[in-house]
């Protein structure tokens, strides 16, 4: 690996800016690579089961309404529209359905807004080879990672998806690195995504729209890219501006320091703490899953043997998903519930697709165990800071007058709690083969598995199509 030589520049927009600008496959260790090419992977299938989707067959009729061009291809499906309409799809396809990587720090899922746009850019231009795609792709976990890191969680408390926020200036990076912007154009980059950053956290409680936090940010990458490339301008310090700058807006941060951003661009890679999912759910309840199944694991247990059941976390994870849940608002509602989760693995044995159908959210044996669940703050998870703000303790309450307790202190998937080698591979096929095939699913396992052998890209994305129609919804 050759050293990083970047210097200080007194602006962490331009800092991060040079660091990604200056950033070669050489300078990438080779856990880096294959922590990449996983990220990717489950990304791609995510976006792929995610596309036959009725919330994302509808953004894709649109956007073949628009008939934007055929520069990129719509994953999941025949079709395909500009490189940014194409971003729009798919970013929105790979959070689709509540699985996709997070690097929890950051409050951020990287892979569903850094592939989806660094891909469209690439199959635009054509001769991308893989090298540069893997540069592209880890330059946005790594540049978006720090600034999500570096606003934590006051991005979401003060009522914005730090997914929709931070998410689009990972899609700009991305895109700009796929385009080989220089330093300072990329700095306009982040100057023109950070105006377009966006995202309200009251989608959680039932709307589409919040599955299209994650596109409106891989399409708003990649125009920022396109723009900056172009000669158009942006905030020159957005990340520190005083007034009106992107972490004083999103993050209410009065006083910007460089080295929040930037200490460890030279000898920390924030991909390798990047996590994955193994549940369909909101990454807060997983915890808590974890804790009600191996409770279930340990007695038999009937929901008629329950006279309530207390979750206890932080106080972010508390207001995030520890809201009542009512049913009947969509499946969004459903996924972002601690109580459905829990009352879901009490009825059925596990989370599953199958839970998220009209009629199983508003089974009157559902919303009658959702009612018993009771979610509080605990204030010795609050107090072991951010990193375990997803920690849950379970405590079952049951009729015979007995009681029993699980604690799980970091999620399956997660960095703390790596997942078998395999493990991903196995979610990919699951999610893709019913989508594209046997044969391209596998084909596509192998052909980003040997991403850097690649010369040009347009051929991985042309495995991402089907002969198929936009799914109905």
């Amino acid at each position: 690996m050759s050293e990083y030589r970047g210097t200080w520049t007194g602006s962490p927009t331009r800092t991060l800016a040079e660091y990604a600008s200056a950033l070669r496959y050489v300078d990438l260790p080779r856990e880096v690579i294959d922590r990449a090419k996983l990220c990717i992977l489950d990304s791609m299938g995510c976006g792929l089961f995610g596309a036959g989707l009725p919330w994302s067959a509808k953004l894709q009729r649109v956007v073949q309404q628009l008939q934007g061009g055929q520069q990129a291809k719509i994953w999941g499906t025949a079709f395909a529209g500009s490189a940014a309409d194409a971003a729009l799809c798919n970013g929105t396809s790979c959070h689709a359905f509540e699985l996709d990587d997070i690097y929890d720090d950051a409050f951020l899922h990287p892979g569903a807004v850094v592939v989806p746009a660094a891909m469209a850019v690439a199959e635009m231009i054509g001769g991308v080879g893989g090298e540069r795609f893997l540069e592209a792709v880890v330059a946005g976990y790594e540049v978006s990672g720090r600034i999500g890191r570096a606003l934590g969680q006051s991005v979401v408390l003060r009522g914005f998806h730090g997914h929709g926020v931070n998410g689009t200036m990972a899609a700009a990076v991305a895109a700009g690195k796929v385009l080989s912007l220089n330093l300072e154009e990329t700095v306009h980059c982040l100057g023109i995504a950070g105006s377009q950053a966006g995202g309200l956290m009251a989608a959680q409680e039932g709307a589409m729209v919040k599955r299209m936090h994650s596109g409106r940010a891989a399409q708003s990458g990649v125009l920022s890219a396109l723009l900056a490339g172009g000669g158009f301008t942006g905030i020159e310090n957005v990340l520190e501006a005083d007034f009106g700058g992107y972490c004083h807006a999103f993050g209410g941060l009065e006083k910007v320091d460089e080295a929040v951003f930037c200490s460890d661009l030279h000898r920390r890679f924030l991909i390798l703490e990047v996590g994955f999912k193994l549940y369909p759910a909101v990454a807060g309840s997983h915890c808590a899953i974890e804790a009600m199944e191996k409770l279930m694991a340990e007695r038999p247990i009937s929901p008629e043997d329950v006279r309530a059941i207390d979750v206890y976390t932080s106080t972010f994870t508390v207001k995030h998903c520890g809201w009542p849940y009512v049913g009947g608002r969509g499946v969004m509602e459903a996924q972002m519930s601690i109580s459905h989760a829990i009352a879901t693995v009490l009825l059925r044995g596990a989370i599953t697709p199958e839970a998220y159908t009209d009629d199983a959210m508003v089974a009157p044996e559902l919303l009658a165990l959702t009612r018993r669940v009771r979610v509080f703050a605990d204030s010795e998870i609050d107090s072991a800071g951010r990193e375990m703000r997803h920690a849950a303790r379970v405590v079952l309450h049951l009729r015979d007058g007995s009681s029993a307790a699980a604690f799980v202190p970091c999620r399956k998937g997660s960095a703390r709690n790596p997942l078998r080698a395999g493990d991903l591979e196995q979610k990919f096929r699951g999610l893709s083969r019913g989508v594209v095939g046997e044969e391209r699913s596998d084909e596509l396992e192998r052909s980003v598995a040997n991403l850097e052998r690649i010369s040009d890209v347009r051929e991985v994305a042309a495995l991402l199509s089907t002969r198929g129609n936009v799914a109905e919804g």
